[in-house]
C-alpha cells in the first residue's frame, strides 16, 4: 500500500463492524498478519490503539469490510505520521519527530475586503487574525495525527499575511521569533544580523533527555474522534 492515498480520519463512524456483515470472507492469515503489524505500531501510535483493538476481534472471521477498515487505518497512519511515541517502563511517554517525509501544511487563502491597516491599526488583535493561522487550537500531542508545521499565506487587498503555526516539539516560541526576525533582516539586505543564529541544541542543566510526560496526562476518548490532553496548544 505504498502508493495508497493518505486518509485524515481513522474510521468511518457510520460503519458498525460485526462478525456477520454479509460481505465476502477474506484470507484469515493475511488479515491476522495485517492486524499483527498494526498492533506492533500501537507502541508508538496510541491514537490508533482503539481502532486496532476493535479490528482484532475479527481475526478469525474477517470479511472484506473488516479488511477495508484495516487498510483505512494504514492510510490514516500514512497521512498522519508526524510525531511518534515512546513508552517507558515508569509509565511515562516521550515524543519524537518521525522523519518520514510527511509533509507540512501549506495553505493559500484570500481575505476579501481586508487591508493591512485593518490588521495593524486596531489596539486589540482583530478576531479575523485567528483564521490566518492554520492548525489553530490544536494541542501539541495532536501532532501524532496532524502536521507539526502549518504555514498559511493570506492575500489582503494591499499585501499578504503569512501565518505560521508550529508544534513545540519542532521549535520553542523564542527560537521561532528569533528565526523570523533574522529572516526579516536578511530580506532587508542586512549583512550583519542584530542577533546571530545559533545552530546547536541546548537544554538546561540536569534535564533528563528525552523529556518524559506522565501517561496519565494523555487520555484517548473511546470514540477515538478526538484526543484530549492537558498539554499546551500549538503556538501562533
Amino acid at each position: 500500500m505504498e502508493e495508497c492515498m493518505a486518509a485524515s480520519t481513522l474510521m468511518n463512524q457510520k460503519e458498525n463492524l460485526c462478525k456477520e456483515d454479509g460481505a465476502n470472507k477474506v484470507d484469515e492469515g493475511y488479515f491476522r498478519s495485517l492486524i499483527g503489524c498494526l498492533m506492533y505500531l500501537t507502541a508508538t501510535r496510541l491514537d490508533i490503539l482503539n481502532a486496532v483493538s476493535i479490528l482484532s476481534r475479527f481475526m478469525h472471521c474477517a470479511s472484506e469490510l473488516h479488511l477495508k477498515t484495516a487498510k483505512r487505518v494504514i492510510r490514516y497512519v500514512k497521512g498522519t505520521s508526524r510525531l511518534a511515541i515512546t513508552q517507558h517502563e515508569d509509565d511515562t511517554i516521550s515524543l519524537f519527530i518521525n522523519c518520514n517525509n510527511a509533509r507540512a501544511s501549506f495553505t493559500h487563502a484570500v481575505a476579501d475586503g481586508v487591508t493591512i491597516s485593518d490588521i495593524i491599526k486596531p489596539i486589540y488583535v482583530p478576531t479575523i487574525i485567528h483564521s490566518f493561522f492554520p492548525l489553530n487550537e490544536l494541542t501539541n500531542f495532536e501532532g501524532t495525527r496532524n502536521p507539526v508545521l502549518g504555514i498559511q499565506v493570506t492575500d489582503l487587498i494591499d499585501g499578504i499575511f503569512i501565518g505560521c503555526t508550529n508544534n513545540h516539539v519542532v521549535v520553542d516560541g523564542t527560537s521561532f521569533w528569533h528565526f523570523l526576525n533574522s529572516w526579516s533582516e536578511i530580506s532587508k539586505g542586512l549583512i550583519h544580523l542584530s542577533k546571530p543564529l545559533v545552530f546547536q541544541c541546548w537544554f538546561p542543566d540536569d534535564t533528563i533527555i528525552p523529556i518524559r510526560i506522565p501517561r496519565s496526562a494523555v487520555k484517548l476518548k473511546q470514540s477515538n474522534k478526538e484526543l484530549e490532553s492537558i498539554l499546551p496548544g500549538l503556538k501562533e
